[in-house]
């Protein structure tokens, strides 16, 4: 008998009460998933009882406490499907950016109204920092009846999105942290098939065609860069709710804080076009905006917290880290309007991911 990570699986549903198990039904995310990690961890107390004996025998039982999990996972960002039969709009991983702590806005993407490709938008708000999440990690030998089943329940994500290299897709990475009851036999046979008609007809966008543009605000002075990578990250600082009344010791876990961050390095410029050395050492904000095909990230207000210059293939790239800070200006994408998005809501928007929805590929 062997597992082969090939044959390990996941399948997922947001939680409609924190910190309660929902109920698969059927297949609820079809999106193909790379490099699936799991680690299960249990407390234990295995703190050293001395006696007044002479000897070293100082060991005593341990006991167990607290049992969570974390499943890291990657997926392929594309844009949004339509699909013009039956005017159908789709985004699959919409779930995975939810429990990630953003909320999810469609624009045009009524199901009964809307005949068109729309946009579907995702942004940090207080409203997502307990959308709770249960995966279901299957270990299974294909022939073998029976199979491994770890449930994680209660679980919150940090996010990462960025591309590693010109040419690379966009790809989101997800650390998804909640309690783990017990771990289980199941029968082969029951585990759930995906099927490609569940999964989005949408190629990957990819970190070409692809424009970084950064505007300082108070002079509206704008600069754009060449880099040979980029990646968003949620900052997201997870917290648990302890409650002793459970097997685990937690109920599920939570937002407390978020500190996002957007991070690239473009080619070395002269301090003429872009003075990294005035923006780290006064107080200057800037607005950030990445468009690629169908995929777009903008950042109302940032500030520069660290700018490191290095070799990169015989070039000196200039690594920035732009921190993400609160949208005073409550400054919003083309198409979200205040009644999509209220003021307060848009004021803890601190980035915004957009995707394009296009026509799906049958």
């Amino acid at each position: 008998m062997a597992f082969l990570t090939t044959s390990r699986a996941i399948v997922t549903k947001l939680e409609t009460t924190p910190g309660t198990a929902a109920t698969m039904t059927g297949v609820e995310q079809s999106n193909r998933i790379r490099e699936l990690d799991l680690k299960v961890e249990v407390a234990v107390d295995s703190d050293t009882s001395k006696f007044l004996t002479g000897d070293l025998a100082g060991n005593d039982e341990s006991v167990t406490g607290k049992k969570t999990a974390t499943a890291s996972y990657k997926i392929k960002l594309t844009g949004g499907e339509f699909e013009a039969t039956g005017d159908t709009h789709k985004i699959t991983f919409g779930d995975f950016l939810q429990n990630a702590g953003l909320n999810k806005l469609g624009i045009g993407t009524t199901d009964v109204t809307d005949t068109t490709p729309g946009t579907w938008v995702f942004y940090p708000s207080v409203d997502a920092a307990s959308k709770t999440m249960t995966l279901d990690i299957y270990e299974k030998d294909p022939s073998q009846a029976k199979s491994i089943k770890s449930e994680i329940i209660g679980a919150i994500s940090n996010l990462t999105i960025g591309a590693d290299g010109i040419g690379s897709p966009f790809i989101a990475s997800f650390e998804a942290m909640g309690r783990i009851d017990e771990v289980v036999s199941v029968d082969t046979s029951a585990i759930p098939v995906f099927s490609d008609a569940n999964v989005m007809r949408i190629v990957a966008d990819k970190f070409l065609n692809t424009t970084i543009k950064v505007t300082n605000i108070l002079t509206s002075a704008t600069m754009s860069f060449c880099a040979s990578k980029l990646s968003l990250e949620s900052g997201n600082e997870i917290a648990e709710l302890e409650c002793q009344a459970t097997a685990a010791g937690i109920l599920n876990k939570t937002i407390t804080a978020q500190n996002p961050k957007i991070v690239f390095d473009p080619l070395l410029t002269t301090l003429e076009e872009f003075n990294y050395w005035q923006a780290l050492s006064t107080e200057e904000f800037f607005k950030l905006e990445i468009d690629s095909e169908d995929i777009h990230i903008m950042v109302p207000r940032a500030q520069l917290m660290g700018s490191s210059v290095a070799d990169s293939n015989g070039f000196l790239r200039n690594e920035m880290t732009f921190r993400c800070l609160r949208n005073i200006d409550k400054d919003r994408p083309s198409g979200v309007t205040a009644l999509l998005v209220p003021d307060a809501k848009a004021v803890q928007a601190m980035y915004w991911l957009s995707f394009d929805e296009k026509l799906a590929d049958y």
